[in-house]
């Protein structure tokens, strides 16, 4: 029966993670849920135990459909083993003594061993120690660390990549690779890293790569950086530093030691290397690995510019085709304005007929007080009349019976006048009052007219100018497309290029593995390799002088990008100007759609007068 899992450290309150493994939140590790009953480093049969030949030769293919074995050895070499040198280098300089715990192919050790590193190789199966071995002509120990005959204090430099994942006892390797090495030894490991924090629900919603490592049989322990910190610091190595790894997204590529870590000089590195024939060889890759990466660079950020450009004509073709519907909203805009115009002219001759209505009314009106006047002056001399005949009949008081008659005459003759005069007083109120709601209502229209007036003449200035401003923005926008149209044909110019440049690269990355199987095939026979050297050097002056023609293209989009951003934010900041035209247009139109609408109230009103000959109540 399986002893309950517990982490490295120490704790055995694990926390539930995954299907296959739980989380240790004191020094944040995975640990593999089922641990192995069996010691995995004994190997008794190559083709059943974990980590014998079979692994190698058919368990990674088979099982987690890596590449071939032959297929996996050719592209370590240019890949992970280069990287792996290029950071031994920033510490450890040949001709130092080099460990590698499971070497497994064997390439690694081969190429530190041509740098000139005193470089031996440790795998747990026989068989592979001896293919890699006769593939590389290097030295390989058999068997678990802890049972070699390794001196104390003996080593520079023990390296386990890909390796710490697998072990049943990490602290036991590293405090036995601390024994073996050196005061200022460097042990160099490669590891997957577990990102504390995050779940594993949230992996799988977010397909994160790190899930490829969750392999049970095998990574018996998913480190965090945090937990390989304290491995390392609790072994007798604090002095830590984390290089870049191969593959950033989901690994680490920490270097630690005893004593404080300090990185080469380059110039103190290239003597180093240049102090043997495979050190040579080796600058020679280092260089050519470097360009690859520049020129990699190179056309990554090519093919983000070109993306960018993509983009800003995407955003400008949009802006362009928002600026030319604007421009059909000031045309509609314009006809409509002239159309309000015309309708304006309209109303303005028919609030003439209006006035030529008022003038008619105020003649009418003044006869008709002039009437009035007459009207008083005869209510006067009646008056008068009848004061006169209130004497006459006071003086003929005593005529009594006879002017009885003569009287009630008279009484009748002054209420008829009475009530004609009271007749008139009240038209005569009617007619002031009519003359002043008149005067008011005159006043109010003619001051309305000259205040449309005075839009109209200001409407008409702003659309002058307005006409003049299009005609410049068209005349912007042709040099535009014109520019548009060149930075397409250099576009295409730079595709092509592109093109030819690829080939090139892919007939000369042909040409260097064709030369390596030749390096590999004539290893010993070093005065004829010389001369190939010199022809990789020849490989190289090429290479930079492909890698000078890219960064000059980068900067030839660079620059173009840079113009055509400007050219977008002119025709943004047109597109804006015009929208706050339409803006201020839209609020005139509607103005004088209000004016329209006074307007003919104010007919509808004079036409009632003119009809009913009265105001309308």
């Amino acid at each position: 029966m399986n002893k309950p899992p517990v982490c490295w450290c120490g704790n055995k309150q694990l926390q539930e993670f995954s299907p296959d493994y739980l989380r240790c939140a004191k020094c944040e590790t995975l640990v593999v849920k089922s641990f192995p009953p069996v010691d995995l480093e004994q190997i008794q049969d190559e083709k059943t135990d974990l980590y014998g030949a079979n692994y190698a030769e058919r368990h990674l293919q088979e099982d987690y459909g890596l590449p071939d074995f032959a297929t996996r050895i050719r592209n370590d070499l240019p890949e992970r083993c280069l990287h792996w040198l290029k950071g031994v280098l920033r510490y450890k300089l040949p001709p130092a003594s080099l460990l590698e715990l499971g070497s497994f192919h064997g390439g690694f050790v081969g190429l530190a061993k041509l740098a000139g590193y005193q470089a031996r190789g440790l795998d747990l199966s026989p068989d592979l120690s001896r293919q890699a071995a006769a593939r590389f002509d290097i030295e390989v120990l058999t068997g678990p660390l802890e049972k070699q005959a390794i001196p104390p204090g003996s080593l520079d430099l023990v390296v386990l990549f890909d390796v710490l994942e697998h072990l049943q006892n990490p602290r036991r390797t590293l405090e036995k690779c601390r024994e073996i090495l050196r005061p200022d030894g460097v042990v160099v490991i490669q590891t997957p890293r577990y990102r504390e924090g995050r779940t594993f629900a949230e992996m799988q919603a977010g397909k994160d790569t790190f899930l490829i490592h969750f392999k049970p049989a095998e990574h018996l322990y998913l480190f965090s950086k945090k937990s390989v910190q304290r491995l390392l610091e609790e072994t007798g190595l604090p002095h830590i530093n984390f290089e870049p790894p191969v593959f950033a997204h989901y690994d680490m590529f920490p270097f630690a030691s005893a004593s404080p870590l300090k990185v080469v000089d380059g110039a103190a590195k290239d003597e180093a290397l240049a102090a043997s024939t495979g050190g040579r060889f080796a600058t020679a890759l280092l260089d050519l690995d470097a360009r690859l990466s520049a020129s990699q660079q190179l056309q990554g950020e090519r093919n983000l510019l070109q993306a960018q450009l993509v983009d800003l004509q995407k955003n400008f073709a949009g802006t362009e085709k928002d600026r030319l519907e604007r421009g059909e909203v000031i045309e509609t805009q314009g006809r409509k304005l002239t159309k309000l115009e015309g309708e304006f002219d309209e109303r303005l001759k028919e609030l003439k007929v209006l006035y030529t209505s008022a003038e008619t009314y105020k003649n009418e009106r003044n006869l008709l007080q002039a009437q009035l006047a007459d009207l008083q002056k005869n209510f006067a001399a009646a008056e008068k009349d009848r004061l006169e005949r209130g004497t006459t009949i006071e003086a003929q008081g005593r005529k009594l019976s006879q002017l009885e008659g003569e009287f009630d005459t008279r009484l009748k003759e002054l209420k008829t006048v009475y009530a004609s005069a009271e007749t008139y007083k009240n038209e005569r109120n009617l007619l002031r009052a009519q003359l002043a709601d008149l005067q008011k209502n005159f006043a109010a229209a003619e001051k309305d007219r000259l205040e449309r007036g005075t839009t109209i003449e200001a409407q008409g200035r702003k659309l002058s100018q307005l006409e003049g401003e299009f005609d410049t923005r068209l005349k912007e926008l042709k040099t535009v497309y014109a520019s548009a149209e060149t930075y397409k044909n250099e576009r295409n110019l730079l595709r092509a290029q592109l093109a030819d440049l690829q080939k090139n690269f892919a007939a000369a990355e042909k040409d260097r593995l064709e030369r390596g199987k030749t390096i590999e095939a004539q290893g010993r026979k070093l005065s004829q390799l010389e001369g190939e050297f010199d022809t990789r050097l020849k490989e190289l002056k090429s290479l930079y002088v492909s890698a000078d023609a890219l960064k000059n293209e980068r900067n030839l989009l660079q620059a173009q990008l840079a113009d055509l951003q400007n050219n977008f934010a002119a025709a943004e900041a047109d597109r804006l100007a015009r929208g706050q035209v339409i803006e201020t247009q839209g609020l005139r139109v509607s103005e004088l759609e209000r004016l329209v609408w006074l307007t003919e109230a104010n007919r509808d009103y004079w036409k009632h007068v003119a009809e009913k000959q009265t105001p309308p109540p």
